[in-house]
């Protein structure tokens, strides 16, 4: 977790810039999402949708001599993964390129000091299919499954992240 450390900071910085300056709990200045008609809501601290429907294989929780900052849902290759929760994408790309071990993440802004991160996503041919910027509503597919990072077959590391600590995302995920 210490070396995701500086890029979880930085994601909460940029999701920090692109806040309005009041309510500093939500994107209610940004273009409002649409989807079947209707806009975009502010975050009120609970995720709308699961990202994938899987089984969690990896709990957050101590794992192989270290801790494990998210959850793991396994599904198939090229799987939609879709967006937890309206807000707007911070980052697209391998930004622990250095480390390798996330591969293709998508950041999801959805408050000021609220992100979600999917992890392991296809960069093949099915790259993510949003961009920095880019406000997206709950439920909208961000990108793939894919296998790449450090990984032991097709699944999605999905974490929550506030103020640029993990936290539990099952404190956060709707009941299944």
């Amino acid at each position: 977790m210490r070396r995701l450390r500086p890029i979880l900071a930085a994601a909460c910085a940029v999701a920090l810039l692109a806040a309005p300056a009041a309510p500093a709990s939500a994107y209610a200045a940004a273009p409002p999402a649409r989807t079947s008609g209707t806009t975009a809501a502010a975050f009120n601290g609970r995720l709308s949708v699961w990202p994938v429907n899987g089984t969690i294989t990896s709990p957050f929780a101590p794992r192989w001599g270290g801790f494990h900052d998210g959850i793991d849902i396994a599904v198939p290759l090229y799987t939609p993964i879709r967006a937890a929760a309206d807000g707007r994408v911070v980052t697209v790309g391998k930004p622990y390129l250095a480390y390798g071990d996330t591969g293709e993440v998508v950041i999801v802004a959805h408050s000021s000091t609220f992100l979600t991160l999917y992890a392991h996503m296809d960069d093949g041919p099915y790259p993510p299919t949003v961009r920095p910027g880019q406000t997206v509503a709950a439920g909208q597919v961000i990108g793939y499954v894919g296998v790449t990072g450090w990984t032991t077959g097709p699944h999605v590391h999905f974490m929550t992240i506030q103020s640029a600590r993990p936290l539990d995302p099952m404190r956060f995920l709707p009941p299944r």
